[in-house]
């Protein structure tokens, strides 16, 4: 395992303390009748026919997890498919392919330097250090706009899962409003500060414009951010449900050094919209978890 290096990371209010194999290009959209296949080592050999024999259409895999995305021809024969596949040899889980939607930040323009910071006693910790360059951190959210004047130059090449391509800019605002939190530049008389000045930031799109995605893209996310030198992944996103590819998705993370921080939601509650991040790290971080 590869020991993951010093980070600043710091614990904020909307969750930050803070190979691409189809998934990108099938996702239009969400869709009800999809499902997500674990399988065991042994289980991938007869996979093919297993599919197959249920009528079921292969649409995406993560093959570093053994997971394939499914369809489901149609709607109604979902469960009897959930059912089969759960009962199969080689068959870890079988679960609905999930939808995942970004937590609400505050669009005030000022916002870190009212609230957060302050909170968390940034300044303190600016005193040891700013981050550094070295370190990028993946923003798996709606993308992030490039053009933004307190992110420019801070940029690593991302992707983009929702239209499949290597583009992973924001059409909606608030994969670069978490991105300035976590990492815009700062100590330069503009903007606001961000609590990792000198770190690099990975756009990867997970989200749609309307702030919507699935726990397949999110689960793809994390292992492309992974794969391509992220050193810190934040998802400032949740769900309503438990997500057990996601999970196994952060442990993978967890194995090569990395470092995921999920959103706690912002309802003050255990259920609701962050449950699913929270399980995330409950599930996918711990010894053991996911597995």
């Amino acid at each position: 395992m590869v020991k993951p290096r010093r980070v600043l990371v710091f614990g904020l209010g909307c969750a930050l303390a803070l190979g691409l194999c189809g998934l990108g290009s099938a996702y239009r959209g969400i869709s009800t009748s999809r499902i997500l296949v674990g399988y065991t080592p042994n289980g991938l050999s007869g996979a093919g026919l297993l599919e197959q024999r249920l009528g079921l259409v292969r649409v995406g895999s993560i093959p570093q997890l053994d997971v394939h995305l499914l369809n489901a021809e149609v709607a109604d024969g979902e469960q009897a498919a959930l059912e089969a596949l759960r009962a199969a040899p080689g068959v870890r889980y079988a679960e609905p392919d999930g939808v995942v939607h970004a937590l609400q930040v505050p669009n005030d323009e000022l916002w870190p330097t009212q609230w957060s910071p302050v909170k968390t006693n940034a300044p303190a910790a600016w005193d040891l250090t700013a981050g550094s360059s070295e370190v990028a951190v993946a923003i798996l959210d709606t993308g992030i706009d490039p053009a933004q004047q307190d992110l420019r130059g801070k940029l690593v090449p991302g992707y983009d899962y929702v239209n499949g391509d290597p583009d992973p800019s924001d059409d909606n605002g608030h994969g670069t409003a978490v991105a300035g939190i976590v990492g815009a530049d700062s100590n330069n008389g503009i903007g606001v500060a961000g609590y990792c000045w000198r770190c690099r930031l990975m756009p990867v799109k997970v989200l749609d414009a309307t702030g919507v995605g699935s726990t397949s893209t999110l689960a793809q996310g994390i292992v492309w951010a992974t794969d391509h030198g992220a050193r810190v992944i934040n998802a400032s996103l949740g769900s309503s449900t438990d997500d057990a590819t996601v999970a196994l998705a952060a442990q993978y993370a967890r194995q090569h050094g990395v470092l995921v921080v999920a959103a706690a939601g912002n309802s003050s509650s255990s259920i609701g919209p962050g449950r699913s991040a929270l399980r995330l790290l409950e599930l996918g971080l711990r010894p053991g978890g996911a597995g």
